[in-house]
């Protein structure tokens, strides 16, 4: 006696037939893999020449840097916290470019596994080599007007590098940039020229100061209004302004009189009328309202 399995036909179509087709064309298939496209290396593919420079975005750390390849970063003032710079970078020299204005420049040695490091993280291929920068290796043009930004210390001093300068305590704990300009190096708070003094650093050292950089704006002017202090006559008919000691005469003792800070003198004012015109000789002024005593 035949068994079931003995007497079953499996039905076959035949190959040419339509719903062969159809059910061959329905039977889902094992997926390719996405094929990426294959990218060129950061590299001339014809000539075989290394990358010269590369380039990419960096936002200042809190610390205040910018980390660079073989763990090595740049330092920045404090004001420019969390901004975003542009770094450039070739086998020499580093440039750092804030709005277009170029900040920094530091001869840097990089090497070819360096800056393709960098491609790798996120970085292009370099444009033209900004200009207007100091180098430390590259000796100044004689007219080149340098700048470098500073915070006073608490006693109203700035280190240049191993030169120290005192602004004056009416600056302490300010962030100042200081210009070099020929013989002159001018004092810049808030936009305001505050101060000029003669140049501590030398022409051909200005360029190896931390943070040095080409001018690009024009000299901010100086305070719109002169400077005011109160100050009481003494007994002996004389008060103190900037350390300088000025004398009105006995006839005065005891009155309140109003001097303007001018460049170059100082102008005592008994209301609006002016009484008296003395040359300025002292340091910078820090008190401004008169002594209660």
């Amino acid at each position: 006696m035949a068994t079931p399995a003995q007497v079953f036909r499996p039905h076959t179509l035949p190959a040419d037939r339509p719903e062969t087709t159809e059910a061959a064309a329905a039977e889902p298939r094992p997926s390719e893999p996405m094929r990426l496209p294959v990218l060129p290396p950061p590299r001339s593919s014809e000539d075989n020449i290394p990358l010269q420079a590369v380039e990419f975005e960096a936002v200042i750390s809190p610390g205040r840097h910018v980390m660079l390849p073989q763990a090595r970063s740049l330092k920045f003032s404090p004001t420019l916290v969390g901004r975003t710079v542009t770094v450039w970078v070739s086998h020499r020299t580093v440039h750092v470019v804030l709005d277009g204005q170029l900040i920094r420049t530091r001869s840097m040695a990089i090497t070819d596994a360096d800056l393709q490091g960098l491609v790798m993280r996120g970085g292009r291929l370099g444009g033209p080599e900004p200009q207007g920068g100091v180098s430390a290796d590259k000796p100044l043009a004689p007219a080149t007007v340098v700048e470098v930004d500073r915070k006073a210390t608490k006693d109203g001093v700035v280190s240049l590098g191993q030169t120290p300068v005192a602004l004056g305590t009416d600056l302490i704990g300010k962030h100042v940039t200081l210009r070099f300009d020929g013989s002159l190096m001018y004092v810049i708070h808030t936009g305001l020229l505050v101060k000029t003094l003669a140049a501590p650093i030398p022409h051909q050292r200005r360029a190896k100061l931390t943070g040095a950089r080409v001018a690009t704006t024009p000299l901010p002017p100086p305070p719109s209004q002169p400077r005011r202090a109160v100050r009481r006559v003494g007994a002996d008919g004389t008060f103190v302004v900037a350390r300088q000691k000025l004398r009105l005469g006995i006839a005065h003792a005891g009155k309140t009189f109003t001097v303007v800070i001018e460049e170059t003198c100082f102008r005592v004012l008994d209301g609006e009328v002016e009484i008296s015109t003395h040359p300025l000789k002292g340091g910078p002024v820090t008190r401004y309202i008169a002594d209660p005593r």
